[in-house]
């Protein structure tokens, strides 16, 4: 049992709009966007710009993109992990026909994720999910946007909707309606038993957004959840000189999860808790007549918290050598990095660029596992208390590399980043690979 929480800590599950959560262990590292792995920079230095929110699709020209993933993450070989998705979705403007721009859009997603851990227990963590989504907008004013669509996750349907403006020809201030959601089955065998962990987390979120330029040396920007006001985030770019600016933003997020947990194929117990998760990032930029060059430090933290419970009557029988009675457990688990940038990118020519970047991270990881009974008619008494801590550090190094060759017509981007823990090469192997290529099509 606590090996799975383990697991779950350990898989940043980055939340995406109107989305399920996928689980990508380089995610904690590495964005699935070619643009920006291809850097090796940090996601949260560029989250102004979400391809879900219908009232920026004015912004995407009329296109078809393809986007394709495949990471593999080892630790010698106590666990493996391979993830790969694909993404397609189409963008197009009517304008010529209509009395106003409308823009019409296409997703269809796919993830297929595998996490297998031996040892003790054979913890096994799948997830597979497709996404289908259609989103409108419409500009009834040339600085005035509406958008909403629907997004199809499994058997569930779930709709969103926005309203943007454009003020004071330098600012924006936006409003959007969507859901976010988590869902993660996971699976563990002792011998020939096996226990199934179902994880969800259903939310609304009205966000609430403002963007406005200083005197052409400075862009802020803030989103903040009016349902959660402590889920926020922002960006600061001021730019002191023509060619050097300073790049600064931070996003904090917690949600509630509840899941079932089964043993056997029988509904055993339950659990609730929490998921805080909070980035910074700060960097310096150059840009240049041919290029850019980034340089700079983030720091990610991921606490998760949980408490449940578990029937007697199914858990005697997966692990014989607990006392009778209903078990009890509160979990926490905790993640923390470091990480230190520089990346580069370079025009060769009109049609070619090529980036490059190198990481250097300190991750610690820290959990802490209870589990108990209770004495009867003393609800409050924990009998056969047994408690678990552990803490690990490691040093994580990645190199990125990537390029972008763009025509009239289509475009076509690859990006592929390694990171590896040499610290602890001696006694176990960290390490992994990403890799995505993309193709667009411009229809006009």
């Amino acid at each position: 049992m606590p090996r799975v929480a383990i697991w779950i800590a350990l898989m940043n599950a980055a939340p995406a709009s109107a989305e399920t959560i996928h689980l990508r262990p380089l995610s904690w590292l590495y964005t699935d966007d070619p643009q920006t792995l291809a850097l090796g920079i940090p996601d949260v230095l560029s989250p102004s710009q979400d391809p879900a929110d219908p009232t920026l699709m004015p912004r995407v020209p009329s296109q078809v993109r393809l986007r394709a993933l495949d990471e593999t993450a080892v630790n010698n070989s106590s666990w493996s992990s391979v993830s790969r998705q694909g993404q397609l979705d189409a963008n197009y403007r009517f304008g010529e026909t209509t009395p106003h721009d409308v823009w019409l859009a296409a997703t269809v997603r796919g993830y297929s994720s595998n996490h297998h851990s031996k040892g003790d227990d054979d913890i096994e963590i799948t997830q597979n999910a497709t996404e289908q989504g259609i989103s409108v907008a419409i500009q009834p004013r040339p600085n005035f946007t509406l958008g909403g669509g629907y997004v199809h996750d499994r058997n569930d349907t779930q709709f969103q909707y926005g309203v943007a403006a454009d003020i004071f020809d330098s600012g924006r201030v936006s409003f959007r309606h969507y859901p976010l959601r988590t869902d993660l089955d996971a699976r563990f065998r002792v011998d020939d038993r096996t226990a199934d962990l179902n994880i969800a987390s259903d939310s609304e979120v009205d966000q609430i957004g403002v963007q406005y330029e200083v005197f052409n040396t400075a862009t802020i920007a803030f989103r903040s959840d009016l349902l959660k006001r402590l889920n926020f985030s922002g960006d600061v770019t001021l730019r002191a000189f023509e060619d050097w600016a300073l790049v600064t933003s931070w996003s904090k997020d917690e949600s509630e999860v509840t899941g079932r947990i089964g043993i056997d194929g029988t509904d055993s117990g339950a659990l609730a808790g929490t998921v805080l998760n909070e980035n910074k990032a700060i960097a310096v930029r150059y840009q240049w007549s041919r290029g850019t060059v980034l340089l700079g430090a983030a720091s990610r933290r991921l606490d998760l918290a949980a408490v449940g419970n578990v029937e007697d009557n199914t858990l005697q029988d997966f692990w014989t050598y607990l006392l009778p009675g209903k078990r009890y457990f509160n979990a926490r688990y905790g993640l923390r990095s470091t990480e230190r940038f520089i990346a580069v990118s370079h025009r060769q020519s009109e049609r070619l660029e090529l980036r490059a970047g190198v990481q250097h991270a300190d991750v610690t990881y820290t959990s802490d596992f209870q589990h108990w009974t209770t004495l009867p008619y003393f609800p409050l008494s924990k009998f056969d208390l047994s408690r678990s801590t552990d803490s690990e550090s490691a040093t994580v190094i990645g190199l990125s590399l990537g390029f972008r060759y763009a025509t009239p017509q289509w475009e076509v981007s690859y990006a592929a980043a390694g990171s590896a823990s040499p610290k602890a090469a001696l006694r176990r192997h960290h390490g992994g690979n990403v890799q995505v290529i993309q193709f667009v099509w411009r229809l006009s």
